[in-house]
């Protein structure tokens, strides 16, 4: 049923939201003494790598049902090849597009790296098909309630990094794999970059909280834990698209 394959794709985006946490507690796995913290995260990404494929993996199949389900109710309502198309040009667009990744990772002339991509970044074509299950399950979810799940459980995530970062401990730092300015990414412009999406989405919360004065209080404190944390990145394209989304959002 649809609605059973709605809630398996929010499971597994929320599985997704949750890694940087999962991440950070893998660091209490590896060797606290390590003076070089390069070290110790490289295997703790490899943790995150495999969380990636797995849910990105899940998600495809998840794409996949929902794929034959369409074709077939499409056939029940008796729709043209054109008529299916004109209504799917959006995702149909998208997929030809993954299509023709896998021909241009066919004919590059480094085939490994194309498909694996390298040690560091891991980009290459199968991750590209683990990028391509998440963005379905997103697609794949329309209940609004879910969507706020999905919200809550981001900016709570970005929160409790935003935290640590604020603290500094280097005892915490060191436990957790963590770095003062990247948390647990590798470097600091991709933490601005998350805290910039979770700001806004933490935003949204708050402009869409009607009910509860508590609720409301802590959508603020959060808001304001993420901002700060922002600014002591230093990250200069994150923090002006913040400027520019506040604005926008006033208007």
């Amino acid at each position: 049923p649809s609605q059973s394959i709605e809630k398996i794709a929010l499971g597994l985006l929320i599985l997704w939201i949750m890694s940087p946490i999962a991440v950070m507690l893998c660091g209490l796995t590896q060797d606290t003494n390590e003076p070089i913290l390069s070290f110790k995260q490289y295997p703790v990404s490899i943790y995150w790598y495999q969380i990636l494929q797995t849910i990105g993996f899940l998600g495809c199949i998840l794409s996949i049902i929902v794929f034959s389900k369409s074709i077939l109710d499409a056939k029940t309502k008796n729709l043209s090849v054109k008529e299916y198309i004109k209504n799917n040009i959006f995702t149909l667009s998208l997929f030809v597009m993954l299509i023709w990744s896998i021909f241009s990772c066919i004919a590059s002339e480094n085939f490994d790296i194309s498909f694996n991509g390298t040690l560091y970044r891991k980009d290459g074509l199968i991750t590209y098909f683990t990028y391509c299950g998440i963005f379905c399950c997103g697609y794949i979810i329309r209940n609004k309630r879910f969507i706020k799940y999905i919200l809550e459980f981001f900016t709570s995530t970005a929160t409790v990094l935003s935290i640590l970062m604020l603290i500094n401990s280097k005892y915490l730092n060191n436990l957790f794999g963590l770095t003062s300015d990247s948390s647990v990414f590798y470097q600091f412009n991709h933490f601005a970059y998350y805290l910039c999406m979770s700001l806004m989405c933490s935003l949204v919360l708050f402009q869409t909280e009607k009910k509860s004065i508590l609720t409301l209080s802590i959508r603020i404190a959060m808001f304001a834990v993420i901002t700060a944390a922002l600014v002591k990145n230093g990250s200069l394209g994150p923090y002006i698209a913040v400027v520019i989304g506040l604005i926008a959002s006033l208007i």
